[in-house]
C-alpha cells in the first residue's frame, strides 16, 4: 500500500490537498515561472549575471510550486526542493546582512527594512520550518502519532502474519525428507 505520510493540515492543504488551491495557485505559479524564466535568460545574454540568475531561481521556485500543488503525488520531491530553496534564501539573507554587507542589528527597526535582526527572525520563523519540511516531510520535529484506525490495522496485520507463520511451520512439519527434491 503506497500511502503518503500524515502531514499537518497546513502542509497537506498547501501541497496538493485542496482542489480550490490547486486551481488558484497552479495557473498563477505556471505563468510566474514563464514570466521569470524568459527575462532571466535574456538578462544572462545581456551580461547581467546576478539579475539573470535571480530571475531563473525564482522561475524554478515557481515551477516547483506548480508541480507540488498540481501534481504533488506524482512529484513528492517538488515541495521539499521548494522549501529547501526558501531556507537557502533566508540563510543567504542572514549572511548578507550580517557578514557580506554588515549592518547594525536594529532590533526595533521596521519589518520592511533589511537588517540582521529581521533576517534572523525570518530565518527562525519561516526558514527553519522549511528546513524541517525539506528533510522530514512535515513541519514539526516530532513524528506524528498514528491514528486509532492505523493502530487497529497494524494489530490486524500482526495477527495475519502470525497465522501465516503457523501455516508455514505446519507445512514443514508434514514434509518428509524424501519429499524434498534433491539437486
Amino acid at each position: 500500500m503506497n500511502k503518503e505520510p500524515d502531514r499537518p493540515d497546513f502542509a497537506s492543504t498547501l501541497f496538493g490537498g485542496s482542489t480550490c488551491l490547486r486551481w488558484v495557485v497552479g495557473p498563477f505559479a505556471l505563468i510566474s515561472a514563464v514570466m521569470f524564466v524568459l527575462p532571466g535568460f535574456f538578462a544572462l545574454l545581456d551580461g547581467e549575471t546576478t539579475k539573470g540568475l535571480t530571475m531563473l531561481v525564482v522561475g524554478l521556485a515557481s515551477m516547483l510550486l506548480f508541480l507540488a500543488v498540481v501534481a504533488g503525488s506524482r512529484f513528492p520531491w517538488a515541495a521539499r526542493v521548494l522549501t529547501g530553496l526558501v531556507f537557502a534564501a533566508y540563510l543567504w539573507y542572514v549572511l548578507d546582512t550580517w557578514l557580506i554587507h554588515p549592518k547594525p542589528l536594529e532590533a526595533g527597526a521596521s519589518r520592511g527594512k533589511a537588517t540582521p535582526w529581521n533576517a534572523l527572525c525570518g530565518l527562525l520563523v519561516i526558514g527553519c520550518p522549511c528546513l524541517c519540511y525539506t528533510f522530514l516531510g512535515r513541519l514539526t520535529l516530532s513524528a506524528p502519532e498514528p491514528a486509532d484506525d492505523e493502530m487497529e490495522d497494524a494489530d490486524a496485520d500482526d495477527f495475519d502474519d502470525a497465522e501465516e507463520d503457523d501455516d508455514i511451520e505446519e507445512e514443514h512439519e508434514n514434509t518428509r525428507p524424501t519429499d524434498i527434491p534433491s539437486r
